[in-house]
């Protein structure tokens, strides 16, 4: 083999590596893999995404603290995404300091039948009064009749012990109308 061959050998070789999708092994080297992207997860999904691409080193987390962890998503991953790592190689994932938000937290209730939205509510501990409203203007697009189109408060769910408080449900309902004898 000449020089020319053993060039275009290590090219391909280079090509073929560098083409292949990240958390892929390598051809022909079992002990190397290509780092899975994992940035924009949460931490459970991320720590699994780089198990099942076969790294088996130690997964360092940075920027992290224990309240609200498993909503914080990646920011950062070393090595970087497509990198070519030894299976036993340490990882390392940055968090970034997005806190969660009340948005995070809210119970989606949106799209849900409304019978079973109040059946929800109720499990999740809430203790005030709900009313179903009809709505017949202003419906958003994506609303079907009898489903949960939006909760009146936007916030409902930090009231949850006030028995005195009340939530709407905002659906699009049937209307019973009755016709004189």
């Amino acid at each position: 083999m000449n020089h020319w061959s053993i060039a275009l050998l290590v090219a391909a070789c280079s090509v073929a590596a560098a083409d292949a999708p990240p958390g892929t092994a390598i051809p022909g080297d079992p002990a190397h893999v290509h780092m899975p992207k994992v940035r924009g997860m949460i931490r459970k999904d991320a720590e699994a995404t780089i198990r099942a691409a076969g790294i088996s080193g130690e997964i360092r987390v940075e920027a992290l603290t224990p309240e609200g962890e498993a909503t914080w998503k990646v920011c950062n991953q070393t090595p970087s995404e497509g990198q070519v790592v030894p299976l036993k190689w340490d990882v390392t994932i940055g968090f970034c300091h997005d806190r969660p938000t009340a948005e995070d937290r809210r119970p989606k209730l949106e799209g849900m039948p409304v019978e079973d939205a109040k059946k929800k509510m109720r499990e999740l501990g809430y203790k005030g009064k709900i009313e179903v409203q009809n709505i017949t203007s202003d419906v958003p697009k994506d609303c079907k009749p009898q489903t949960v189109c939006y909760m009146d408060p936007l916030r409902w769910y930090l009231d949850m012990d006030e028995e005195n408080f009340t939530t709407r449900i905002m659906a699009i309902m049937p209307v019973k109308i009755k016709l004189p004898d």
